[in-house]
């Protein structure tokens, strides 16, 4: 009998010490409420595979062993939640990634998947050769230490430069090295020189030693545009023994014009390009809708002239351009098209909004998604469940309606009572009431100036005097009025749905969210702009 499983995609907005703990000053941190929140959608939604971005403060493995500890409380029999941290990202705010999947006897992890069993893309660190370790004494954080220094010292890894602002950099993670980067993607194996130091921790065999040169082959030289910059996270999944790859990608910002390169160099990925493998690629690309034709230059892995190990990993010259999710939806990786249906809107308003306002008021941008290409073997093939994706928690989750879930509303309002939710509303409210009075004074002068137009206009008129430049003036004080009027209207709207949101934060009587403004204003500050997505795959 097939076995399906849901998997989720969710950018949870700066998901730190400050979020996720209930007082970032006091150690040991004790989880926060939005902890209990995530575990309870996770739980709710009947979630197998659970991917997490924009963790922050290097908390990621706290914040994933609180999870599984909510997870497995009641958990299913014959299941365990098990979960996966990535390393922190060398640029920007260094954040990580995190994977948890609800083991069983037919789902878990491939040990054997490269470049590891998890893996950042071109990050060489303990995760990407956790296979290799499998079965030797290399267990230890110190001994895959020296593991990897050992490597270094032996030219086949670096630490990469990158620049940050004016600042050069370098990474704290390994990199592959790119001068021999060649010689392992031909298979030649790794050699130790035992009289450079360190040595490796053991005495490896010619077969983990070939091992080795595919890992780092796979491993890849490619970068996201920077060594700085956030690289996709690779998990290995087995289902049913049929073999699924999955990366979670967190682009750059909505403002950065290197997000569409960064994009487009993931097709480039060879675990992903596998065809032996189902690959899934989700995350939050930061593309909006006017932007997908959006061209971009193309990368390359280039020979280098007098050295047959080495690539240099660069923008084609000359330039050639590339439309945004070509590599993706088309070769290498050919997944066809997104599987949200278009438009999905899964980021969402800044706006503050009544509780009467419609769904499209809330929404923002097209910004997630996810990318499915099945595998070219026909007894690896997982196949896609027709309109399984979606949305998962969209915000009539949080207030009374058809679907309302009052458990993980009320935690959703607990949690921001907790974070500073009146604080954050009051602040804004502050704001808004000063524009609407700023507004409300613009109004007043441009009604004198439109009713002082006019009457010029009927003076000039009742004399026959020329009024060509009178009627411009009229048209131009009226539709800057007009202008103004809409906008004092939306201020003051704003106002009126700030006000009614605190109101209900502040009575603790109220235990939910009581409609979709409310639902905005309260996810929005206290979980993320980015609503979770989910999709159903079956062996």
């Amino acid at each position: 009998m097939p076995t399906t499983i849901t998997v989720l995609s969710w950018n949870i907005e700066s998901l730190g010490d400050t979020k996720a703990s209930l007082n970032p000053s006091v150690t040991p941190l004790s989880k926060s409420q939005v902890v209990d929140f995530i575990a309870a959608v996770t739980k709710g939604l009947n979630i197998d595979v659970l991917g997490i971005m924009e963790v922050k403060s290097g908390i990621g493995s706290l914040l994933s062993s609180w999870l599984l500890s909510l997870l497995n409380n009641n958990g299913t029999p014959g299941t365990t939640w098990k979960g996966a941290v990535s390393s922190r990202q060398d640029g920007g705010t260094q954040e990580q990634y995190l994977y948890f999947w609800k083991s069983t006897a037919t789902f878990d992890l491939n040990m054997a998947g490269l470049p590891g069993p998890t893996s950042l893309v071109n990050v060489a660190d303990e995760q990407a050769f956790a296979g290799l370790f499998q079965g030797t004494t290399v267990t230890t954080t110190a001994a895959q230490s020296q593991f990897l220094q050992s490597l270094a010292a032996n030219g086949y890894l670096i630490n990469g430069i990158f620049k940050e602002r004016s600042t050069t950099k370098k990474t704290t993670t390994y990199r592959v090295n790119p001068a021999i980067w060649q010689a392992m993607q031909s298979g030649t194996p790794v050699a130790f020189n035992l009289t450079i130091n360190p040595n490796p921790p053991i005495a490896f065999n010619p077969a983990q030693l070939s091992q080795m040169s595919q890992i780092l082959a796979q491993l890849d030289v490619l970068r996201f545009i920077s060594y700085g910059d956030r690289s996709p996270y690779l998990i290995n999944l087995n289902l049913d023994a049929k073999p699924l790859t999955i990366a979670l990608y967190h682009a750059p910002g909505p403002q950065d014009p290197t997000r569409f390169e960064a994009i487009n160099n993931i097709g480039m990925s060879f675990p992903l390009a596998a065809t032996g493998s189902n690959t899934l690629l989700m995350g939050d690309f930061n593309i909006s809708t006017a932007q997908l034709t959006k061209q971009a230059r193309a990368y390359q892995r280039a020979p280098v002239a007098g050295n047959p190990n080495a690539v240099n990993f660069s923008a084609k010259s000359p330039q050639q351009l590339v439309t945004v999710y070509n590599p993706i939806t088309a070769a290498p990786l050919n997944t066809n098209q997104a599987l949200l249906p278009s438009p999905t809107y899964t980021s969402l308003s800044a706006k503050f909004l009544p509780n009467t306002a419609p769904l499209k008021d809330t929404e923002a941008n097209i910004y997630d998604n996810f990318y499915f290409r099945q595998s070219t073997t026909a007894a690896n093939q997982l196949t896609v469940v027709a309109n399984s994706a979606k949305i998962a928690a969209p915000l009539a989750t949080y207030y009374p309606g058809t679907t309302f879930n009052a458990p993980i509303a009320t935690l959703l309002l607990t949690f921001f009572r907790v974070f500073g939710g009146a604080a954050s509303l009051q602040k804004a409210l502050d704001t808004y009431e000063a524009l609407e009075t700023k507004m409300d004074k613009a109004v007043k002068k441009l009604t004198v100036l439109y009713n002082n137009a006019k009457a010029n206009l009927t003076t000039a008129q009742s004399n026959g005097a020329p009024t060509g430049t009178l009627n411009k003036r009229v048209k131009n004080n009226y539709n800057k009025l007009t202008a103004a009027n809409s906008l004092l209207t939306k201020i003051s709207g704003s106002v009126t749905a700030i006000n009614a949101t605190l109101t209900l934060v502040k009575n603790n009587i109220n235990t939910t969210p009581g409609g979709i403004g409310d639902a905005l204003a309260i996810y929005r500050h206290a979980i993320s702009d980015h609503l979770p997505i989910s999709f159903q795959l079956q062996s």
